[in-house]
């Protein structure tokens, strides 16, 4: 959870330095000194041609101290991310045929 707020923070701090860009947060559940889950609007000219290849699970590598022994063996702990990209669609018209 600690791993999601930096991921977090950097796309914050990646978005106000690009002009015209702003992030608004829709909802984000704290834990503690972490984020389980965070939803965020991003505005801006183009910002989805260049986030959609941020969409993905993004993990950290775990440093020595949380490696611990399990039956024998070291085991590493890895902390994962999903982020997911969506474009918001405007003027949607629809129209459902039941034949």
């Amino acid at each position: 959870m600690i791993f999601a707020r930096q991921l977090l923070e950097a796309y914050e701090g990646f978005i106000r330095r690009r002009p015209g860009w702003e992030c608004h947060p829709l909802e984000i559940t704290p834990v503690g000194e972490g984020v389980r889950f965070a939803l965020i609007a991003i505005t801006g000219p183009q910002c989805y041609s260049t986030l959609r290849w941020e969409a993905g699970i993004h993990r950290v590598a775990p440093t020595q101290f949380r490696s611990r022994e399990v039956s024998g063996k070291l085991r590493v702990d890895l902390t994962t991310a999903r982020v997911v990209v969506m474009p918001e669609l405007e003027n949607v018209s629809l129209t459902l045929s039941m034949y």
